[in-house]
């Protein structure tokens, strides 16, 4: 119950007006004793809640109870985080009670780690799922496949492919989306896509790469006109014939560029990002190196304030050493720990699937072609944020970067952190970093056994 600081009423705790006066009632924090209730009386108040409000709209509250909260930059060692419909509603530096009110859920946390939940803007499926062949009831299993590794939102990621291709792809996710998606959200399609440079093309099946000025290039161009709504990021390589001018074309419709499978300089790379590329796909892999006197792609990645990054978290694509040089120089609000995660991702070492016109192998830890080199990895997020700890670095700080950095880069302003009035988009773990629930706009759409 909630007493009125005006009349003394007792009102329920799901009211936010009185009952008997209609003064507004503070948000059902502890409150003291003292007849006299100043604000000041409230016991631990991290923020002022938009809760009763909510809950007058209609929405569903669910109390997250007695855990380690993190958010943006800072942590609640033992808090409590309110649900109220699709929103974050409150957030609490002390443990909530159970008042068994009627409507609202209690969920003990108790020893439990929340955090906003991951996202992965290069993911190319898991669990044989393949982005450049999932229909509508693939991509509606990917999205709830995903939450099982903690995912909220994803951005599926093609190879490059011929037009017709493309269009079946984004007529799939188009249906997949219509229809609603049981599991995570999905952002929108990365496009690895046909402008990149053939020498560095990587796992990219070479037959399907052309200049943006050719006519395969004409048509690919005129389903990204025609599918704006639903390509987030198109990969390219700046140095390739007028792809500045392409780079432009796709900023105007909204869509990001990152420039990766490349062999640039580190003056055509500059161009590009002044040109309006503001990622890089893959930092290392699938480009020219550094070298003090040729700085090329990485050094200008590594420099320009202006672009963010990508970095494959598996252990393998990057070496360790080099992996946390990056995030150091580069810095973590700039850094987005990727997966680059291919269907074969959760198969069993020695399993070979095709993708991308090549049989890849599962082999040490890794996606692997038959000549040996990398075609991917089999990577989660839920793993990836277990290397970057690896490396030493803060657990706030590895959240971050598998969730709020992607976020950021895509624009997503909902979503991505914690804080009362985002989206209810959230992953639970225990003490060992694994997933034990996860929700999608304050639905519970996977769980382990929270309180074991």
């Amino acid at each position: 119950m909630i007493k009125c600081v005006k009349c003394g009423t007792e009102n329920e705790i799901i009211d936010a007006i009185c009952v008997n006066c209609g003064e507004e009632l503070p948000a059902p924090y502890d409150l003291t004793d003292d007849d006299d209730f100043m604000d000041d009386d409230i016991v631990n108040p991290l923020q002022n809640s938009a809760l009763c409000s909510a809950s007058l709209a209609g929405g569903a509250i669910t109390v997250l109870a007695g855990a380690e909260i993190h958010l943006l930059g800072a942590v609640i060692p033992k808090g409590s985080l309110v649900i109220a419909g699709s929103e974050i509603g409150a957030v609490y530096d002390c443990t909530l009670e159970d008042e068994k009110t009627p409507g609202v859920g209690y969920i003990d946390c108790e020893g439990k780690i929340i955090s906003p939940g991951f996202i992965d803007s290069h993911i190319h499926g898991m669990y044989g799922i393949d982005t450049n062949k999932a229909n509508s009831a693939g991509f509606a299993d990917f999205s709830m496949y995903a939450c099982k590794h903690g995912l909220t939102t994803i951005v599926p990621t093609t190879v490059a492919c011929m037009p017709f291709e493309l269009e079946d792809v984004l007529s799939q996710l188009k249906s997949a989306k219509s229809i609603g998606l049981p599991g995570c959200k999905i952002a929108g399609l990365h496009m690895e896509s046909n402008f990149i440079n053939p020498k560095t093309k990587g796992a990219q099946p070479e037959k399907a790469i052309f200049e943006h000025n050719s006519d395969y290039g004409a048509s690919i161009k005129e389903i990204i006109e025609q599918n704006q709504d639903l390509i987030k990021i198109v990969t390219l390589a700046p140095e390739m014939a007028d792809n500045l001018n392409l780079i432009k074309w796709l900023t105007e419709r909204g869509i990001i560029v990152s420039i990766g499978h490349s062999d640039a300089t580190y003056e055509e790379s500059t161009e590009g990002i002044d040109a309006g590329a503001t990622r890089v796909t893959h930092l290392f892999n699938a480009m020219s190196g550094l070298h003090h006197r040729k700085p090329n792609m990485v050094g200008t990645a590594l420099s320009d304030d202006r672009v963010m990054i990508e970095l494959v978290g598996d252990g393998v694509h990057v070496h360790p050493a080099v992996m946390k040089t990056a995030i150091n120089s580069k810095g973590i609000e700039s850094t987005m720990v990727i997966s680059d995660c291919l269907p074969c991702a959760y198969m069993p070492e020695g399993e070979t699937i095709e993708f991308a016109g090549h049989i890849v192998r599962i082999e040490d830890g890794a996606a692997r072609m038959p000549d040996g080199n990398i075609a991917g990895s089999i990577a989660t997020a839920d793993t990836i944020l277990k290397n970057v700890i690896e490396l030493g670095y803060e657990l706030n700080e590895a959240i971050y970067m598998v969730s709020t950095a992607h976020a950021f880069n895509l624009g997503l302003n909902d979503t991505g952190q914690i804080a009362e009035g985002m989206k209810a988009d959230l992953v639970i773990l225990d003490d060992n970093l694994n997933v034990r629930a996860t929700f999608i706009e304050g639905k519970l759409v996977y769980t382990a056994q929270i309180t074991e």
